[in-house]
């Protein structure tokens, strides 16, 4: 028997982050969110997602669409479901809650989100959604003694956590420094996923000034053989299997 559609409304931010720490692979809440809608059944929160900005908003939309603005779009920041719930559930709660996202706000013309590679996640559900592909980026990040990830914009608090003696703009640790800390170095893939909420007209005019190729094919969506991973050795990147990591590190949590 079919499942029945969720119940889909605004939760808060406090809502979003206390289910998202127990159910997300990477616990900590984007700053910069502006909207969470949360999926219940038999009135018991079972999905939530949330939709705000990255670090660099209007560099990364530009970046995408030059002639658009940060008010142009939202991103997906965390996205999860009980594991109790149906098979590719995802697809139509996300439905349900772009739809009332655009009720909340009716200028959005798009969304845009990545799927992290470094985490095994080539974005099955965003193809399953029909999202546009639109290729991706090499990313690196590092991987603390106890298995947590740290993504280099992290690595401010924790050396000045740490007393890491880098003094370099970007707070990079050395090969020596990590060594002392049991660091490891990774790198891997990030897809860029989009979807538009603009009429047909306005999505052509932005498809043809982007400087990226989109598509929504089968062929070309990425797929598992696509997932290719980096650990730095001695100072030279070697192919390695998928990282295994524990969780997300929390500077909050650290600093307690």
């Amino acid at each position: 028997m079919a499942q029945a559609p969720y119940d889909v409304r605004s939760i808060t931010v406090q809502e979003m982050a206390a289910f998202v720490k127990i159910r997300h692979y990477s616990t900590v809440m984007p700053r910069l969110t502006k909207a969470c809608f949360g999926g219940f059944r038999d009135g018991e929160l079972v999905a939530a997602i949330s939709f705000g900005w990255g670090s660099r908003p209007r560099h990364t939309i530009q970046k995408l669409f030059p002639s658009l603005g940060v008010d142009d779009y939202l991103e997906i920041g965390k996205m999860c479901l009980r594991d109790d719930q149906p098979k590719n559930s995802e697809t139509s709660f996300m439905s349900d809650a772009f739809w009332k996202l655009h009720k909340q706000f009716p200028d959005l013309k798009l969304i845009f989100t990545w799927a992290d590679g470094l985490w095994g996640k080539p974005g099955y559900v965003y193809q399953a959604a029909n999202f546009l592909y639109g290729g991706f980026i090499w990313t690196d990040v590092y991987q603390t003694e106890d298995g947590k990830r740290i993504h280099p914009l992290q690595l401010q608090a924790e050396i000045s956590k740490s007393g890491l003696s880098t003094t370099r703009r970007t707070n990079r640790p050395t090969e020596r420094e990590m060594a002392e800390r049991g660091w490891q170095h990774y790198w891997g893939k990030q897809f860029r996923y989009v979807k538009f909420l603009c009429d047909a007209k306005e999505q052509q005019r932005l498809l043809a000034e982007s400087p990226f190729p989109w598509t929504a094919t089968r062929a070309g969506y990425p797929k598992a053989a696509d997932l290719v991973w980096f650990q730095k050795v001695e100072g030279t990147k070697l192919p390695c299997e998928q990282p295994k990591f524990t969780g997300t590190w929390d500077s909050q949590e650290a600093a307690a």
